[in-house]
């Protein structure tokens, strides 16, 4: 492919297998179909189907895929200062905008937690996937796609600030700090859900204490780190009776149930219906 704005900026592939160790721009992440893991020095990440995640620019991380079925990636890069300029148009009164257009602004620094697919970001990144997956795109036309999806980007950073406004400190310097701590806990728990972490060393994780981290945690995102951990292991099993030849006691354990029954009912009230009704016909 020539050098255009699609080639240097959008990865879009499909694998079982893949291994990248390094650093990049500014980007965005999805998976469809499977799961993705990431190491950074600031914690690990299992971005799904149920999520996408943003790392800064050259921040340096581990990628791992290895999955039974192929998984689909979608990997948006920005070019250098794109992020600051676009983020004027929410930190600077309008007069500055039109005196001085082309400053770059002050630099951009998204929390590095993976998100929960969203009415602003989601649809934008799924677009700009299906036209570069279906042809060579112009220009143009992804130059503007992709300040939409930055301005939704930025825009998405209000959800951590009002989940960090729901925890019990007075200080806004102590929630913002609090926030990222139980964020990166949270991560650990769905990164390492198969395992079934304990609380504690989900807590140790948080640099936090294991009753602290759980009160924050469930004041934060509505459930408590057990319940997310569930709700992961549960998708992954939905996934492997949806892809797989796996028998559905093997599916169990990968899940953590020793029970087919308690399986069975976990899994029906995480999806509404049985784990039969999730295997190809």
């Amino acid at each position: 492919m020539s050098d255009t704005l699609q080639s240097r900026s959008i990865l879009c592939g499909r694998g079982r297998r893949y291994h990248f160790e390094g650093e990049m721009p500014l980007g965005i992440r999805a998976f469809r179909g499977g799961a993705a893991h990431y190491r950074t020095a600031g914690g690990s990440f299992l971005v799904d189907d149920g999520c996408w995640l943003i790392l800064n620019d050259g921040e340096r991380y581990l990628l791992e895929i290895a999955s039974p079925v192929p998984v689909r990636s979608t990997v948006v890069f920005f070019p250098e200062n794109w992020a600051s300029r676009v983020a004027r148009l929410y930190r600077e009164r309008p007069e500055l905008l039109l005196d001085d257009p082309a400053a770059v602004g002050q630099p951009v620094y998204f929390l590095e937690a993976t998100v929960p697919n969203e009415e602003e970001v989601t649809p934008q990144l799924r677009a700009i996937d299906r036209a570069c997956r279906n042809r060579r795109v112009e220009d143009g036309w992804l130059e503007e796609r992709l300040l939409d999806l930055l301005a939704a980007m930025l825009l998405s950073q209000r959800d951590h600030r009002a989940r960090a406004a729901r925890l019990p400190a007075t200080r806004a310097s102590t929630r913002a700090e609090l926030y990222r701590r139980v964020s990166r806990g949270r991560d650990f728990v769905r990164a390492a859900a198969l395992s079934v972490p304990s609380l504690a060393a989900a807590a140790a994780e948080a640099c936090l204490s294991p009753y602290h981290f759980q009160r924050n945690y469930t004041a934060a995102f509505g459930e408590s780190p057990h319940a997310t951990g569930r709700a992961v292991r549960l998708a992954h099993a939905a996934r492997l009776l949806r892809d797989t030849g796996a028998s559905v006691s093997e599916i169990a354990a990968a899940a953590g149930y020793d029970s087919f029954g308690a399986f069975s009912r976990a899994f029906r009230r995480q999806h509404g219906a049985a784990p039969s009704a999730f295997r190809k016909k």
